[in-house]
């Protein structure tokens, strides 16, 4: 239990080759090494410092090659002592000697040791995601001061402009989604009890997105509303109104719906058989290819235009 404490303290994970351990720890420590190879190993150093080994003409004797052979090598902490800048997590070993096994063993924790060098070097460095306190009430302030105070910012005929229908129109489809059994588009709080998006933020970023066709984070610094967010609203925003207007205003008229237009419409313009009126709208074609821009171009405009053309009623049902 030591040596694993040791070991997880010094490289600072557990231990994960016991299982070399438990083959390697009954095996001799120290293999004697052949006594020729002593012999030679002693020749060659004897002749590189020229000096004697003894008065016998520098010969040993059998049993003293055999003794040194079986002598035990240096030890680690001795080693340590002539050599005060090794490296300190070495101190779990306990000898210098090591046969294949632990020279195996061994390999495999410096390789370790080495991966863990390097996945603390290029990951450790890595900075978390910043968390933003966006303040979503802030945003919904200033959205109902621009447009939906007593005393707006802007204009009705500027929320007309922008949003592409009247303020009346808009506050009645933020009313229907608010109170749609989909608890999406309701006020809602965090786990920390603090407001979250309210609905004219996420009816506003729909509507906007829809009206422009723009990237969904145009309007992030204004109603404090990120990207992935937006997206999502615009979805909701989407299935929601099919789903309540769905059966009413999607879909054909059928022949009691236009028994009804017919009626409804000569009672007001005096005009028999009108079913709607047809309304124009010159649509600016900004890419017209150059052999078809004389056509597409009106003398009153001056630029090149697409007329799109609908039929609506007087209640605005078609």
């Amino acid at each position: 239990m030591r040596a694993h404490e040791e070991y997880k303290s010094t490289f600072k994970s557990t231990f994960q080759y016991e299982h070399v351990w438990r083959i390697v720890k009954d095996g001799p420590m120290y293999s004697p090494q052949s006594l020729g190879h002593w012999s030679t190993k002693k020749a060659r150093t004897s002749e590189s410092l020229g000096a004697h080994t003894d008065s016998y003409n520098g010969t040993p004797s059998v049993d003293t090659e055999y003794n040194e052979a079986r002598s035990r090598p240096m030890g680690h902490k001795a080693a340590k002592k002539k050599d005060p800048t090794q490296n300190n997590r070495e101190n779990i070993l306990e000898d210098t000697t090591l046969d294949p096994a632990e020279e195996f063993f061994m390999t495999m924790v410096q390789n370790q040791h080495i991966a863990a060098e390097f996945i603390q070097t290029s990951y450790g460095n890595a900075q978390r995601r910043r968390s933003i306190n966006i303040e979503h009430v802030a945003g919904h302030i200033q959205l109902v001061n621009d447009y939906f105070s007593t005393e707006p910012v802007y204009t009705d005929e500027m929320f007309r402009w922008r949003f592409r229908m009247r303020n009346e129109l808009f506050l009645r489809i933020v009313t229907n989604l608010r109170n749609h059994p989909d608890v999406y588009f309701k006020w809602r709080e965090d786990a920390a009890r603090r407001k979250g998006l309210s609905p004219l933020q996420k009816c506003t970023t729909s509507i906007r997105q829809l009206t422009y066709g723009g990237p969904a984070d145009q309007l992030d610094e204004y109603l404090r509303m990120s990207e992935t967010t937006a997206l999502e609203c615009l979805s909701n925003f989407c299935q929601c109104v099919m789903q309540i207007y769905g059966r009413v205003y999607l879909r054909k008229p059928n022949a009691t719906d236009i028994g009804r237009l017919l009626e409804m419409h000569e009672q007001i313009h005096g005009f028999p058989g009108m079913l709607g009126s047809l309304d124009c709208m010159h649509w600016a074609w900004k890419n017209c290819p150059v052999a078809w821009r004389a056509q597409y171009t009106r003398g009153n405009h001056g630029y090149q235009a697409i007329v799109l053309e609908a039929v609506a009623s007087a209640d605005l049902w078609i």
